[in-house]
């Protein structure tokens, strides 16, 4: 099986099921872990501190250490 890595980070986030991962560094980088695949990488918010599914997995929350949020859709 070939090996699966993330990028360096400093916030992760598992989702409820277990199945999706984001982890922040430079960009938010979004890996199914069932496929152990990249599913997405943007830069959303510098300096993000927070990250967090919905339960539906259909939306992410992020939060930066200025206050700014945006939520963003999961393809």
């Amino acid at each position: 099986m070939p090996k699966f890595e993330l990028p360096a980070s400093l916030v992760l986030a598992l989702s409820d099921s277990g199945r999706l991962c984001a982890a922040s560094g430079r960009k938010i980088t979004l890996a199914n872990l069932e496929t152990k695949s990249r599913v997405n990488a943007a830069f959303l918010l510098a300096n993000t501190s927070r990250l967090a599914f919905s339960p539906s997995e259909r939306l992410l929350a992020t939060k930066n250490t200025s206050g700014e949020m945006m939520l963003v859709e999961i393809p």
